[in-house]
């Protein structure tokens, strides 16, 4: 038999355990634990504990998985949906499966007027068709997203940043650095970053180089 993760926990200092133990017939996330003198109910696993899905995977636990559209790390039977494709990663699945995304482009001048961005998602992720989605860059600013009928692959549309919506560029550089999230039912589920530059203040600031 493979061991695939360890946790201590400890029932009653100086006791051993019994070894048979019960899970809970009425929740199978619990199990009962027994030493000479007490029964403990104990939770098969503690995925709260990892906060990101790579921690969550990588801690290779085998009760714990990866809700994709509620970002945290759960139980199988805690994640809504999860009997359906993609709505729960498990550990088996590894952490190559985490989502994430790649902007196009992925820099932008501020000169140039922008319609939209394409973002493609990796990993394993549900079908987004039907859902309530938009591109969310921080501060309470979102634009539409959609994603085509006929994608076979998880791509998303989104209307771009409006520009006197940018954020302020610092004063020593020529670019500024913009995180955009796929926002889904409410939820940030996956995010990247894309540049807004402007060649005017690269003069400016590189004046030797430029």
């Amino acid at each position: 038999m493979k061991v695939i993760s360890k946790k201590a926990i400890t029932v009653a200092y100086g006791e051993p355990v019994h070894p048979v133990m019960q899970f809970d017939p009425s929740d199978s996330s619990y199990l009962y634990l027994m030493t000479s003198h007490q029964i403990a109910r104990v939770k098969v696993a503690a995925c709260y504990q990892q906060t990101t899905c790579t921690e969550c995977l990588a801690a290779a636990d085998a009760y714990c998985g990866w809700c994709t559209l509620e970002t945290r790390c759960s139980l199988q039977h805690e994640c809504a949906n999860s009997d359906k494709s993609n709505y729960w990663i498990s550990a088996s699945e590894g952490v190559q499966q985490c989502p994430s995304m790649t902007i196009l482009p992925s820099e932008i001048s501020i000169d140039k007027e922008n319609q939209g961005m394409i973002i493609q998602i990796h990993g394993n992720i549900p079908n987004l068709n039907g859902m309530e989605m938009s591109c969310d860059y921080g501060n309470n600013i979102y634009t539409v997203a959609k994603v085509p009928a006929d994608s076979w692959k998880q791509i998303v549309y989104c209307n771009f940043l409006p520009k006197k919506k940018y954020p302020p560029f610092p004063s020593s550089q020529d670019h500024v650095i913009v995180q955009t999230a796929v926002r889904v039912n409410g939820k940030n589920i996956v995010w990247a970053n894309f540049t807004i530059y402007d060649c005017k203040r690269t003069g400016n600031i590189y004046q030797k180089t430029a």
